[in-house]
């Protein structure tokens, strides 16, 4: 290959032509991922993607599902919302089409999904029933307007409509967590990643057990080596053999032995089981306490949080409602780490501004995508009346808390390389 050409491409002054054929024949020849080397191309407009109402409603698909006759018929009306090929969320419009008279979680005209990989959190417009099953039990929740929640993956669920003049919809955010971006590791692993490896975060004990086999084989220690390290440490016989087998939660003086024995961080020994009901969380609108941003005389958003996990840190979702006539000013500002998600559910226009003065009026249904660390504001529009507001999701990417605690740890002379570095380390 022709070197000036492989040094343009590097540099970053080559076309994507040159930079393709160049990545193909490095795959080609090193054992190296294509994903490894290929950057994405940036499908925003400085960091913002917008779906419009109508365009949204040109994606409309109608999905059956039997009846109780065993008949298929419509069940679901699915519309796209915005989104971006960098993001990490899949939100679609859902207007459940089958109406049912009552919250039996057994209605055999509930027509239940299998679950599926992405977590999931929904925002309901409407009288609409919510339902899943959680172990051999089937659960029902009469959801309305503002209210929420948060599925794991893999909980079969259903929703339908309780008003046949106004069947109500659903805005269902689905998003990758972390396992998704494991999952060529995962296929070839096999069997191999049994529960013995992953434990079963429901039970405290059985997570931690999970999680000293894995420490203790990444360490090449075994149980008995452990339980002597922590006799050294001063831990009791008995405790420290139980805690060694992943038996036994460790306490303070424990964790402390643990971290130097195996060489890891404090954090790298936390088990935060989930607990009963935290599978699927449901959240009343009426039932939230409303806060406001920011503090102050100049207050811009008075919002209340959606569903919430433990498990899932980093899922914020509000619903909003945008206070200030027109551009509120650099007050207003909102920057976070996170991927965002943005639906108009109200009947009133919202302006958005972002990036270098960029603005954009989000009408009735409009919605919108905004990256990571893109600073953006929400302002009032002159036309309409009535509330504004908005619902807003946040999920993180590939920039989790971990990453930048890696980044954190770089020597500060070269984080900007890390970013961008087109020249040998040499």
């Amino acid at each position: 290959m022709d070197l000036d050409l492989v040094t343009t491409v590097v540099e970053g002054r080559g076309d994507v032509d040159s930079a393709r054929k160049v990545v193909d024949l490095m795959v080609a020849s090193y054992p190296i991922r294509l994903a490894d080397l290929w950057i994405e191309p940036d499908d925003t407009d400085e960091g913002v993607r917008i779906m419009r109402a109508e365009e949204s409603a040109a994606t409309s698909r109608v999905f059956e599902r039997k009846t109780a006759k065993g008949t298929l018929e419509p069940f679901y009306e699915y519309r796209d919302t915005a989104m971006s090929r960098l993001g990490p969320f899949k939100p679609e419009w859902i207007a459940p089409l089958r109406v049912v008279e009552n919250a039996d979680a057994d209605n055999p005209e509930v027509a239940y999904n299998k679950g599926h990989l992405m977590h999931q959190t929904t925002f309901f417009i409407g009288d609409v029933n919510f339902y899943w099953k959680q172990g051999d039990e089937t659960r029902c929740a009469e959801l309305s307007t503002g209210d929420s929640n948060y599925i794991t993956p893999f909980v079969p669920h259903s929703f339908t409509s309780r008003d046949p003049e106004r069947p109500g919809l659903i805005i269902a955010v689905t998003y990758a967590g972390p396992f998704r971006g494991a999952l060529q590791d995962a296929y070839r692993a096999g069997t191999s990643l049994s529960d013995d490896w992953c434990g079963d975060q429901r039970d405290a004990i059985d997570a931690f057990g999970a999680l000293m086999k894995r420490h203790l084989a990444n360490e090449m220690m075994s149980v008995a080596q452990v339980a002597t390290a922590l006799r050294e440490f001063g831990i009791a016989d008995a405790r420290a053999e139980a805690v060694a087998l992943g038996q036994a939660l460790p306490d303070a003086q424990e964790v402390a032995a643990l971290m130097k024995i195996l060489s890891i961080r404090q954090e790298d020994l936390a088990v935060t089981p989930i607990e009963p009901g935290q599978d699927v969380v449901v959240r009343m609108f009426d039932e939230t306490e409303e806060r406001v941003w920011p503090e102050g005389n100049e207050v811009a958003y008075r919002m209340r949080p959606m569903a919430r996990s433990p498990q899932q840190p980093n899922l914020k979702g509000f619903v909003m409602d945008i206070c200030k006539p027109n551009d509120p000013g650099p007050a207003a500002n909102l920057e976070h780490m996170l991927h965002e998600y943005v639906y108009n559910w109200s009947e009133r226009p919202v302006a958005i501004y972002w990036g270098d003065a960029r603005e954009s009026i989000l009408k009735p249904g409009d919605s919108a995508y905004i990256a990571p660390f893109v600073k953006h504001r929400f302002g009032l529009c002159d036309e309409g009346s009535g509330r504004a507001s908005i619902i807003t999701v946040r999920v993180p990417g590939a920039l989790t808390e971990f990453a930048l605690q890696d980044f954190a740890c770089f020597d500060t002379r070269g984080r900007d390389r890390a970013q961008g570095e087109n020249t040998q380390w040499f």
